[in-house]
């Protein structure tokens, strides 16, 4: 299945960096499908990092380039990178499973197939979780955020906008790099309002690990509040 992640448009010299369950795919679908912006490098999710070293081997520096990306509050993130992979290790006939196997196999225990709020909580303050994230084997969808956006701790984006208030973003986008934009919300994970899933278990766990996006992106660590 060829990968929709486009990263790069020399071009119109924009890179957007594609944060997993932050409104990736909507993004992409407006800037490919909607403005004929050609990108390079079509992958899931580079880093702005790696994108950087890529662009220094073409001779060109990222300097050069508008960076933007979209954040999300940590704790709704959390909920939908849960439920996107919930959906696909019901269905092991899900190409999801050819890249994420292992972690699958493991994650499987723990879900209910009849309640995601439930699997969610035995899954997040389980030590299998936490061994996964602090190794960097998780899914993707469940890496930080400042990882895709950061180069040693410190933030390289021109533009970050909110996956909560995605209509300023698109304001600020059509003046800023001449684009038309839509409403138009692809990949929507399937589950009730994240508040549901979290205890005070799974909101201190959350809490602690992307301590550093709450941080970097000024979010609340109060459930509910961005």
């Amino acid at each position: 299945m060829e990968n929709k992640e486009k990263m790069i448009a020399k071009k119109e010299k924009v890179i957007f960096i594609s944060v997993p369950k932050c409104a990736a795919t909507t993004m992409n679908t407006i800037l490919v499908k909607y403005n004929n912006i050609e990108f390079v490098k079509r992958h899931w999710h580079y880093s702005i990092e790696s994108l950087s070293k890529f662009l220094n081997r073409e001779g060109e520096d990222s300097a050069d380039y508008f960076k933007f990306c979209i954040s999300r509050n940590p704790y709704d993130r959390l909920v939908s990178a849960f439920s996107y992979n919930f959906d696909r290790i019901k269905n092991r006939e899900d190409y999801h499973w050819d890249s994420y196997r292992e972690q699958y196999l493991i994650m499987e225990q723990f879900i209910d197939p009849k309640s995601k709020t439930e699997s969610f909580r035995k899954f997040i303050p389980s030590p299998e979780f936490e061994l996964m994230f602090n190794e960097n084997k998780t899914p993707i969808h469940f890496r930080p955020q400042v990882d895709f956006v950061a180069i040693r701790g410190d933030l390289k984006m021109d533009y970050v906008g909110r996956f909560e208030d995605l209509d300023s973003t698109f304001k600020f986008l059509e003046k800023e790099i001449n684009i038309k934009t839509t409403k138009v919300h692809k990949n929507r994970s399937n589950h009730e309002h994240y508040k549901n899933f979290y205890n005070k278990q799974c909101k201190d766990i959350a809490a602690r690990l992307y301590h550093k996006d709450f941080v970097a992106f000024d979010y609340h660590k109060s459930i509910g509040r961005a």
